[in-house]
């Protein structure tokens, strides 16, 4: 839990207009991305866990790793090598525009420490610049090379992704799954899985607004057809799909799609579990180390993980 919190309420009025301004469809996409690069620097973020740069499948990313105390890491160093390591590759969203590893860090540092997992934050191609299937593309290139690193062993993986990155991780399993590879698990924060369609009747949350979703995924779709399974997972088919767990709050613009999505998981025989919030606006997942409810949504998503995960 964090070590003082703020009432949900008065952090999501503080952010509103912090969103207002910076996802906003007027601005260039460079200034929305240096803009959210400089915000996220005042989220606090957990303490014991190393931050290392990395490359991936030939892009940046971040590797977050828990920092045990001595005892510990004297006794897990004599059984790693007859194991590979617990892992999780996330996908930031950001609207496939903007968003990277750093704005990610209060939520992929948290996993890591309460996960006991190596955290693995991509820094996959943004929109309009690389438009689907770039984005896809690097993530499968991500989990091709953990899995290398693992001796081919997909299973010690898990994938998750929020909002954009959450529609990312959905496309990615099904091109695994296509491929040979099944994840461990897939957690979903309020994910983007039908871009090409209004995200249901409301027009805007805390966070977003009907026009930045239009122009975001309109950049990224490009020329694909708005039902393509790879650019809108909504229309994939999901059986095989490993066990998975999706958030979203009630109030949030994408929780429609979220819940058909969820829907067509369990028509296809899939293990999911859905956790609706009440409280807690669209990827409110960030503000972990301020607000209470958010901090126990992340151990919610930790435990998950920890038990779907290889000890």
């Amino acid at each position: 839990m964090p070590t003082f919190t703020l009432p949900p309420r008065l952090v999501e009025s503080a952010l509103r207009p912090v969103y207002r301004t910076i996802l906003n469809d007027r601005m260039p996409v460079a200034g929305q991305r240096r803009l959210l690069d400089f915000a996220s620097v005042v989220q606090p973020v957990v303490r014991g866990v190393r931050r290392d740069s990395v490359v991936l499948g030939g892009r940046p990313a971040e590797r977050f790793v828990a920092v045990p105390p001595a005892a510990a890491r004297a006794t897990a160093g004599r059984s790693a090598a007859a194991r590979p390591p617990r892992t999780v590759l996330y996908l930031h969203g950001g609207g496939f525009v903007t968003g990277s590893p750093r704005t990610h860090r209060p939520l992929t540092a948290r996993l890591a420490r309460d996960t006991g997992a190596e955290v693995y934050s991509l820094d996959y191609r943004l929109a309009p610049e690389n438009p689907y299937p770039a984005a896809v593309d690097d993530a499968e290139a991500a989990f091709t090379d953990l899995a290398r690193r693992h001796g081919d062993h997909a299973a010690s993986i898990a994938v998750a992704g929020d909002s954009a990155g959450g529609g990312i991780a959905a496309a990615l399993t099904r091109r695994l799954l296509d491929h040979g590879h099944r994840p461990a698990a897939l957690v979903l924060i309020a994910p983007a899985v039908d871009p090409g369609a209004d995200a249901g009747t409301m027009t805007e949350d805390a966070v977003l607004r009907r026009g930045w979703i239009r122009f975001a995924c309109a950049a990224y779709r490009g020329a694909t057809p708005a039902d393509d399974p790879g650019f809108a997972p909504l229309h994939a088919d999901t059986r095989g799909f490993p066990p998975t767990y999706v958030q979203v709050g009630s109030r949030e613009m994408l929780h429609e799609h979220a819940a058909r999505y969820v829907r067509l998981l369990r028509d296809d025989g899939v293990d999911v579990t859905f956790d609706v919030s009440p409280t807690l606006w669209h990827v409110a997942q960030l503000q972990s180390g301020l607000v209470r409810e958010a901090a126990e949504s992340v151990d919610a998503i930790a435990a998950f993980l920890r038990e779907r995960l290889p000890r």
